[in-house]
């Protein structure tokens, strides 16, 4: 029930009134609602689980709105009656969700790139990336870097990695909510980067070359003697 701003009864007023309504100032007008009420008797494990978390989530509301810079960004996201109340509990509750891991550019060279694609009901704060060899020793780790506004975030590889061992991708939100994803690497990776050039040579005068030694019996010359060797 909404009152209107100047009247005897709910002028200047604010909060519990008798133990039985509530008035309240939301988005410039005076609402009068009913008061809330405890449950009786003692809460579950379940219940009071959940009465735990919210509470925790409302302390994460009161640090952001004692954030300026933080604040603001949720404040940019409202819409329709959303206060930044509702996005940053809601936020607090989800964490991101990593929905892809593209390792078609990675060889184990310094510069590969691994695109991750991470998503948040607000937004991802940070990507961190992870690379075990097969001992399981870190070979190196880093953050990934955003894409512009978009979903997708880029890790550049800065040390050679033979193959094996895995990938560990973790993404974080605002409250600190976090995602992991592993994914496995192949024991064997191809360390040279195939481009246009290294293709024409694999797949046309290498085995061209390999013919020839067969029908000339030149089994013991290199592929690099044969190829880079002058006539005569």
């Amino acid at each position: 029930m909404i009152l209107k701003k100047h009247n005897a009864i709910s002028s200047g007023f604010r909060g519990l009134f008798d133990g039985q309504v509530m008035i309240r100032e939301w988005k410039g007008q005076v609402e009068l609602c009913k008061a809330p009420v405890k449950r009786p008797g003692k809460p579950t494990s379940g219940q009071q689980k959940a009465r735990d978390r919210f509470t925790e989530a409302n302390i994460y509301y009161r640090w952001v709105v004692a954030v300026p810079e933080l604040e603001a960004l949720y404040i940019q996201a409202r819409t329709g009656h959303k206060t930044v109340q509702n996005l940053a509990i809601s936020d607090f509750y989800h964490a991101p969700e990593i929905e892809s891991i593209n390792l078609d550019d990675y060889k184990g060279q310094p510069g590969d790139i691994i695109t991750i694609n991470a998503t948040d009901n607000f937004c991802v704060h940070k990507v961190l990336v992870c690379i075990y060899d097969a001992d399981n020793q870190l070979v190196e780790k880093g953050e990934a870097l955003q894409q512009g506004d978009t979903e997708y975030w880029d890790y550049t590889a800065l040390c050679q990695h033979a193959g094996g061992g895995r990938v560990e991708v973790t993404a974080r939100d605002l409250p600190e909510n976090e995602t992991k994803v592993v994914v496995e690497l192949a024991e064997v990776q191809n360390t040279e980067r195939e481009t246009p050039g290294t293709r024409f040579m694999n797949y046309l005068v290498r085995p061209l070359c390999d013919r020839v030694d067969r029908k000339c019996g030149l089994v013991d010359m290199s592929f690099d003697d044969r190829f880079m060797s002058k006539p005569g």
